[in-house]
């Protein structure tokens, strides 16, 4: 029905702001964990129910390609709960699809992947890609999470009061907490990494770039170096 639609297209802006002005988008918020943004899939299909609505009508399901890649496996339709709580959907309380969120999308549960926890395990893969990967069709599949959530995992960093700070296309920083928590302000996100963590904190939509910056502002004898070499200015950096 469309290309790829990534977390950085903000052509949903002008509907982010209805959500947060018109339906009380922090109360949505506070029951979600995901600011109200244009980079949340809520906002994305606002956006295409009231831009796009034979694109909304046609759509049987909404998912992301990693619910894609689960689906193409084992022929069904999974999201764990970290992904889940990225959407601005689900609910972080009882961990399932927010009712009213999906009043307001005038969709339903059907039109979404079942969703489980990020421990769950999956067995059965399709025979075809059993053998392309290797492996025994039976062998067990941890469906996992994202990748904001399990990067503080992966540097160890989910005790309390232990923080982890992620610079790549993006930059955010994260700390691990026991339950839910959201602020008054609407500001910071809260993530499922399992039923007794949560990952919360805030990012910023740009982070490689300081790169750039610090290239033009700082490093311009290193720039002439590099042309002088005829290399790249990074390699040089």
């Amino acid at each position: 029905l469309t290309e790829c639609i990534t977390w950085a297209d903000n052509r949903a802006s002008e509907y982010a702001d209805k959500i947060n002005n018109e339906h009380n988008g922090i109360e949505i918020y506070k029951r979600t964990g995901t600011p109200i943004h244009p980079m949340s899939p809520l906002s994305k299909i606002y956006w295409l129910k009231h831009e796009h609505a034979d694109i909304f009508k046609n759509t049987e399901k909404w998912i992301d390609i990693k619910t894609y890649v689960f689906y193409q496996l084992f022929e069904t339709y999974v999201m764990d709960h970290s992904i889940g709580s990225a959407t601005g959907m689900m609910n972080l309380n009882t961990l399932n699809w927010d009712k009213d969120v999906l009043s307001l999308l005038e969709i339903n549960e059907t039109q979404l992947p079942e969703l489980v926890s990020t421990t769950h395990i999956m067995k059965q893969v399709k025979k075809n890609y059993a053998d392309i990967m290797g492996i025994n069709e039976d062998t067990p599949i941890v469906i996992g999470a994202s990748d904001g959530v399990l990067s503080n995992l992966g540097v160890n960093s989910y005790r309390e009061g232990e923080v982890a700070v992620t610079i790549g296309t993006s930059g955010a920083i994260r700390t691990i907490i026991d339950k839910p928590k959201t602020d008054d302000k609407g500001r910071i996100f809260c993530y499922v990494l399992t039923e007794d963590h949560y990952c919360i904190g805030g990012p910023v939509n740009n982070g490689g770039v300081v790169l750039r910056w610090l290239r033009d502002e700082l490093l311009a004898s290193e720039v002439e170096t590099a042309k002088r070499l005829g290399v790249d200015s990074y390699d040089v950096l």
